[in-house]
């Protein structure tokens, strides 16, 4: 089943790409992860997210109920405007959005933006990384805040974990 959904993925991609998807491939997704680069152009998947060219994907996402799942590094506020748009589609926000701790430049403002996409009931939030992140061994309390916010904000039922494991360079979870 994994790797069936890897080649639809992958074929979800290309085809889309080429402006050519067809609801029914999009229908037997299981997920989507969007990351990276979009096509083999300089545009960034952050900034893909504000042309207007990806509004039938969202559409379709939405309609067939196909989550995506989306790395938007620590500008988790890119997602505001699909959210508000498409109240229906479940999006989740890949590590955290890569909130750090209190003490590391720019944390703050990335978990208020992380915390604000709480509002919409479609958004979720992949909790992982806590171990790398965390400037501290375990039980990594300079972390404990961040994890608490996302709780707050969107409720256990929201927050998806995930070890993360090929990331796990400095600490593990024990």
């Amino acid at each position: 089943m994994a790797e069936m959904t890897l080649i639809l993925a992958l074929e979800l991609t290309v085809l889309y790409l080429a402006g050519s998807y067809t609801m029914a491939r999009l229908a037997e997704l299981l997920g989507f992860r969007m990351s990276g680069r979009w096509g083999n152009g300089p545009v960034s998947f952050m900034d893909a997210l504000a042309e207007d060219a990806l509004e039938d994907f969202w559409e379709a996402c939405e309609s067939l109920r196909v989550p995506v799942m989306c790395l938007t590094l620590q500008r988790p506020e890119v997602l505001q405007p699909v959210a508000e748009r498409h109240p229906r589609l479940t999006l989740i926000v890949d590590h955290m959005a890569g909130a750090g701790p209190p003490s590391q430049d720019g944390a703050a403002a990335v978990l208020r933006s992380l915390v604000a996409l709480g509002r919409h009931s479609g958004v979720h939030v992949k909790v992982s990384g806590v171990p790398n992140r965390s400037r501290e061994g375990f039980p990594f309390t300079d972390m404990h805040s961040v994890v608490r916010a996302i709780y707050d904000g969107f409720g256990a039922d929201r927050m998806i974990w995930a070890a993360d494991i090929t990331q796990l360079t400095k600490n593990t979870y024990a």
